[in-house]
């Protein structure tokens, strides 16, 4: 019997360290889960200048994906994955074309120059047509860059007759003319005479209140530095205590001319 009640007691000291490690394990997790949380808050307040570079990011992107039509996909797949951005990946891509338009014959430009300057505005026109005859129907979408197209296609054409021109009387600079005319056809389709960077929208609100916190938190230090340091006091406190220096030489001087004073007469 007694070794049986021990067994027991054993037993019971066992199911109560089991108990006590789960509770423990429960107070580590749940101390660790607010921790986690608090470490999740304070890294999800970014700086102002985090906050415009991903901005920025997002609106390349967007630019891409509005103007870049079917180069699009190349552009934000191989750029990331060779740690190049899009700008610089883009530009590399225009300098090859530029080399191999260089080297090409005259009569080959056009062709070569055929899926940049003109398959891509032919897609992104018909994408804005179709947006615009869904926004009509009353769904979401809008008109997009429609003005910069119609632009595009009307000067495509004013410069494919310029060069019909050159080809008749001026044979020998024709391939300038047609380098000339694919590098226009590539300016006026690019993001930079798109609505959104030629109509701005306004800063976002995260940006404004990462910038009214860093703004607010610089305010509170430099207070803090002129509390600290007497040297960066406002200039009536500095005047006050120049005034206050000046009066106390004063003071020590009619002192030290008293005393001088005094020991001449004990003198005489």
């Amino acid at each position: 019997m007694p070794s049986d009640k021990s067994e027991k007691d054993g037993s019971k000291d066992k199911g109560g360290d089991r108990k006590s490690g789960k509770d423990g394990k429960g107070g580590r997790d749940q101390r660790g889960g607010k921790d986690e949380k608090g470490g999740k808050g304070q890294s999800s307040k970014q700086s102002a200048a985090e906050i415009r570079a991903e901005e920025y990011d997002a609106f390349v992107k967007a630019c891409v994906t509005s103007h870049a039509a079917w180069l699009s996909a190349p552009l934000l797949t191989i750029s990331p994955s060779i740690s190049i951005s899009i700008p610089h990946f883009a530009t590399l891509l225009l300098l090859l074309l530029t080399l191999l338009l260089l080297l090409s014959p005259a009569s080959w430009i056009p062709h070569i120059a055929a899926p940049i300057t003109l398959l891509i505005p032919l897609q992104n026109t018909l994408r804005c047509i179709g947006a615009a005859h869904d926004k009509r129907k009353g769904g979401s979408g809008g008109s997009g860059d429609v003005v910069q197209w119609v632009i595009i296609w009307i000067g495509w054409v004013g410069l494919g007759w310029v060069g019909e021109m050159v080809r008749c009387f001026r044979p020998g600079w024709r391939g300038v003319w047609e380098i000339g005319r694919v590098g226009a056809g590539i300016v006026l389709a690019g993001p930079w005479f798109g609505k959104a960077a030629l109509v701005p929208g306004k800063p976002s609100s995260k940006l404004a209140e990462a910038e009214k916190r860093e703004a607010g938190e610089a305010a509170k230090a430099e207070q803090a530095s002129k509390k600290g340091d007497p040297s960066k006091k406002d200039g009536k406190w500095e005047a006050k205590d120049e005034d206050k220096a000046k009066a106390d030489a004063k003071k020590r001087a009619e002192r030290k001319a008293k005393a001088k004073k005094e020991q001449k007469e004990d003198g005489a």
